[in-house]
């Protein structure tokens, strides 16, 4: 299974990150759904390399909070180190 780091916005602001396992971007999307961690906007879907599983693995499945992944991963992180192949996905209401 991968992992993925889920990046929500909207027009004003960031809606917070999750961390989900999934088989692809969709799967991760529809997990996040299902699990009540998917607040709408734009999502940055990125595919996390094998090397930070451990780091991240403690906080799959939840909404964490800007202030919160910038408290325990610092500013740049994940952004600075996978957000290089990263998709965005403007979704559709009710996702």
């Amino acid at each position: 299974m991968k992992m993925f780091w889920l990046s929500f916005a909207d027009d004003n602001a960031s809606l917070g990150a999750a961390v989900v396992e999934a088989n692809s971007v969709a799967d991760a999307l529809s997990q996040a759904s299902r699990r009540g961690i998917n607040p709408g906007g734009e999502v940055a879907a990125v595919e996390v390399p094998a090397e930070y599983f451990d780091r991240l693995r403690p906080y799959r499945n939840r909404l964490m909070s800007r202030a919160e992944c910038e408290r325990v991963f610092g500013p740049s992180m994940p952004a600075e180190h996978i957000y290089e192949q990263g998709t965005i996905v403007n979704q559709e209401p009710g996702l």
